[in-house]
Parts: C-alpha cells; sequence; structure tokens
C-alpha cells in the first residue's frame, strides 16, 4: 500500500447524504462506475455530462485516427453503439443490470442532468452555484478546471484518478503504466487544484499487476475499485476529518496520450 491509505469505512452508511455534482465522461466505465456508487450510498447526485462524440464527430474521428490508430476507434465505436443500444432499451422500459453509461444512469435513476461541454464558462459556473452542491466530485473528465468552479462548493472539489499520483498524471495512465512495465498500480482520490492531477491526496489504494495485464483488464480493476474509495473520501469529507496529503514533486510524471497506433496491451 502507498503512503495514503484506504480506510476501512466503505461499508458504514453515510450518515449525511450530500449534493453532489458529478462531473464525467459520457460512456466511460470509471466515470460510470463511480456516479453509480454514489448513488447507491444515497447521495443526491447531479450529473453535469461531457459527450465528446455530441458534436464534431468527424474531428473527433480524425483526431482519434491520428493518435490512437484504426484499431483504437474501432474499439470506441463499438463501445458507443453499445451504450446507445442499452439507451435505447432503457428508453423501452426494458430492465437491464447494472449501467453503462451515464446517460443510462440518468434514466435509470431519474437524476437530474446537465450539459458541460465547458465547465468553466460563466454560464455553467452560474449554472452550479444555482445548484449550490456540497461538493463536486469527477471522474475521468478530461477538463481542466479553474478557481471559480473549484471554490464554489464548500467541502471542494475531488477527483478519481486511475494510478498511484503523483507517477503517471495524465490523461491515460492505463498505457503508460503498462508500457513501462509496472508490477502495481491503483487509484486516487484527491482534491482539486488548477493544475493536473496535482492536488492534495485524501486516499489512494494499490493492487498488483498480473503478466498479462491489458489495458482492459486494468481499467476494469480500476472500475472495480474507485466506488468504495470515492465514498470513503465523501464519508471522510462529510464528517470533516478527510486528510490532506501534499504529492511528493519528487515522484511526480506525467504522460500525454499514447503514440499512434498504441495498442499492443
Amino acid at each position: 500500500m502507498s503512503n495514503a491509505q484506504a480506510l476501512p469505512i466503505a461499508r458504514q452508511p453515510a450518515q449525511q447524504a450530500l449534493s453532489v455534482l458529478f462531473l464525467g465522461n459520457s460512456n466511460n466505465p470509471l466515470s460510470t462506475s463511480c456516479a453509480l456508487g454514489l448513488v447507491e450510498s444515497g447521495h443526491r447526485v447531479v450529473l453535469g455530462v461531457h459527450d465528446p462524440v455530441s458534436k464534431n464527430k468527424l474531428k473527433l474521428l480524425q483526431s482519434s485516427l491520428a493518435s490512437r490508430g484504426l484499431g483504437f476507434v474501432l474499439r470506441q465505436t463499438q463501445l458507443l453503439l453499445h451504450a446507445r443500444l442499452r439507451r435505447g432499451l432503457v428508453n423501452a422500459g426494458i430492465h437491464l443490470r447494472g449501467c453503462f453509461s451515464l446517460d443510462e444512469l440518468s434514466a435509470a435513476y431519474n437524476l437530474p442532468k446537465i450539459p458541460c461541454r465547458n465547465p468553466n464558462s460563466p454560464e455553467f459556473v452560474q449554472r452550479v452555484r444555482e445548484i449550490n452542491p456540497d461538493l463536486i466530485a469527477v471522474a475521468a473528465f478530461g477538463r481542466i478546471l479553474k478557481n471559480e468552479l473549484i471554490e464554489t462548493p464548500r467541502l471542494g472539489c475531488i477527483n478519481v484518478h486511475p494510478s498511484l499520483l503523483p507517477r503517471y498524471r495524465g490523461p491515460n495512465p492505463y498505457y503508460w503504466v503498462l508500457a513501462n512495465r509496472e508490477t502495481k498500480s491503483g487509484v486516487t482520490v484527491h482534491f482539486i487544484d488548477q493544475g493536473i492531477d496535482t492536488g492534495d491526496i485524501i486516499l489512494q489504494t494499490d493492487f498488483c499487476l498480473e503478466r498479462t495485464e491489458s489495458e482492459a483488464t486494468l481499467q476494469a480493476k480500476a472500475v472495480k475499485t474507485a466506488p468504495a474509495l470515492l465514498n470513503q473520501a465523501v464519508w471522510l469529507l462529510a464528517h470533516g476529518i478527510a486528510p490532506r496529503i501534499p504529492q511528493d514533486e519528487s515522484l511526480a510524471s506525467y504522460f500525454a496520450l499514447p503514440p499512434r497506433g498504441a495498442s499492443k496491451f
């Protein structure tokens, strides 16, 4: 385990249900699992959803082809079609096990949802002030938040990052953890500042990596681990006992998007 430990409190009931604005990517499994965990813990959740394919689909396709290659684009397209099929079934009144996207989660639990293409726009910040959440929680959102939004909720903003910070900051730690042949990875919940994954750590937990690990299996481990860790952090925040552990900059590393065609894991 790392120096920021997960505490065994996830099974305790949320003694104080919080109003939480959750910011996430519409079809990202980490976003969906974390939001679902908050809902199932009894918190009042509003979804701020970023859908990267809602507009400029051709531009996004060209960018993804250039940065990740055809294999990546085909896999993401398959996931998107699967998500839309499930959403259609939910809208038709068919009960499905689990939730595959934030749209499906919103429909299944009747959660209020607001679009969020630019979380730092004056219009969005004003909308958040009107909602007046106790906390903003973020997972796989892909947007840097500025102070005007960060300072809006009374308990602050926290992020779920799928690596052992301060190592592997950045947008795709799954690939780089495997590319660098790490033997363990994990999940970190930290306060958000204006940097990229640089805020003080609240909780962190690790898990071992298998020799046959792939990006998909590593993501699945993070998705399974993250909701309980996030709920632990929220419990600590609600009770005013959340730690703030500064990140050790001497150990920090940042990795951008993987190179074109990177799909060997």
